[in-house]
């Protein structure tokens, strides 16, 4: 083969890699798979209230590649005890204060949402939920792949209040055989359920 036609085949081939191989998704797959957002409600919570914590979490495949594959892990705040866990495409199981969601395959642009449901047993200024997303793609940008979101869970406390006192008959007599009611009214005002609560009277 002569070096004229031996350059004709290498530009031959590299054309074909360039306008066939490349346009067609047979080169090197990437997805950038991103959280875009993870909230969480109500915010505080009180301890005895018989609230829940709902985190939300969504992420998606930014391309430019279809992505597969694709896990999301969520590592739960310390102190919570976990109820739920629901997503839009696959399913969720949790194991040891982790939640992690079979995701499967995303395509370029494709969204998904997370829901998980946690009860608070303990008191916190800042517990902390994290979450991560991946794919077996290489990632051109993992700095987004990951978002943590931090929410108040306040210890146990009860209003407890004196809502009226009150008495009868009035006026009274000495010697008539009357007696002399009071009547005292209270209540709990939350935000928790109260225990031993004691009432006096002087």
């Amino acid at each position: 083969m002569s070096r004229t036609s031996a350059s004709r085949l290498w530009f031959s081939a590299l054309v074909f890699v360039a306008f066939v191989l490349i346009p067609h998704g047979l080169a090197f797959a990437q997805a950038d798979m991103r959280i875009t957002n993870l909230s969480h409600s109500p915010d505080p919570v009180t301890l005895g209230s018989g609230q829940n914590i709902s985190f939300f979490i969504s992420a998606n495949n930014s391309g430019p590649s279809a992505a597969t594959g694709v896990i999301m892990t969520d590592t739960l705040p310390a102190g919570v005890t976990f109820l739920s866990a629901t997503s839009s495409l696959g399913s969720c199981s949790q194991a040891a204060g982790t939640v992690t969601c079979n995701i499967g395959n995303m395509s370029v642009f494709a969204g998904v949402s997370v829901t998980i449901t946690v009860a608070p047993n303990t008191a916190s200024p800042s517990a902390t939920n994290a979450a991560n997303i991946s794919a077996n793609e290489p990632d051109p940008n993992p700095a987004n792949n990951s978002a943590s979101d931090a929410v108040t869970i306040l210890g146990a406390n009860a209003d407890l209040r004196i809502n009226s006192i009150s008495h009868s008959p009035d006026p009274i007599t000495l010697g008539t055989g009357q007696n002399l009611s009071f009547f005292v009214g209270v209540s709990n005002s939350g935000p928790s359920n109260s225990t031993g609560v004691t009432l006096t009277d002087t």
